[in-house]
């Protein structure tokens, strides 16, 4: 049961990470998504979570969350110009992340 919950938590992880198709995303988001494809193909063949490997496999996994998540606040940002103090309106409140 573990185990099963395990992979679909790593299905979970891959899945947003493989299907960000951006080309405006930078190159360690780039090179952090193919990490953590390439860690996890290789926990097919063997425990890559633990040691110097998991360490890599988390970080790989942040780095590709957290650019993915910047490249996001990047395109709502263009999408919907703030100046500085000037209210938003109520209904573009909402979408506008802090970043």
């Amino acid at each position: 049961m573990g185990g099963a919950l395990f992979t679909l938590a790593m299905i979970g992880i891959l899945i947003p990470i493989v299907r960000e198709r951006r080309t405006r995303r930078d190159a360690v988001t780039n090179g952090a998504a193919a990490a953590v494809i390439a860690l996890l193909t290789a926990s097919l063949f063997g425990n890559v979570f633990n040691g110097v490997s998991g360490v890599m496999f988390w970080a790989a996994v942040g780095l590709a969350t957290a650019g993915r998540n910047y490249a996001l606040a990047l395109e709502q940002a263009r999408r919907y110009p703030v100046q500085p103090g000037v209210p938003l309106p109520p209904a573009f409140a909402r979408h506008v992340t802090a970043a």
